[in-house]
């Protein structure tokens, strides 16, 4: 019910943006700094929440091992873009992007990285 109520509220917020000029006038003279640090707070807030998902049954090695990797190579990406120029064009495209490498490295990488099995009742 919360869930549904925060999205009723945020669509009505967009909604007085997009058809009340004066209210998205208010938007539009805010400082850049007052900006920045909204957004600065707003995207810890979404990298806390991941944080929680992943730490739910506790941070094991497996997990740290493939957090790490996966985020050292997307901001490997972000810091030395000229790494996928020797690429071709399609595989230069997905791979420019620090993000799109550390989704598909993590994803691979808990594919192929042995995990915990269930025990078995014998």
């Amino acid at each position: 019910m919360g869930s549904r109520v925060v999205g009723y509220v945020a669509a009505g917020i967009l909604l007085l943006l997009e058809f009340v000029p004066k209210i998205g006038a208010l938007v539009i003279v805010t400082p850049s700094a007052v900006l920045g640090g909204a957004t600065l707070a707003l995207f810890a807030m979404v990298a806390i929440s991941g944080i929680k998902i992943i730490a739910k049954d506790g941070l094991i090695d497996r997990k740290l091992f493939i957090m790490s990797i996966a985020l050292n190579f997307g901001l490997a990406i972000n810091y030395r873009p000229d790494i996928v120029d020797h690429m071709p064009p399609l595989l230069a495209t997905v791979l420019s992007l620090g993000i799109a490498v550390g989704a598909l490295l993590a994803i691979f990488l808990n594919l192929i990285l042995p995990g915990r099995t269930a025990p078995t009742d014998a």
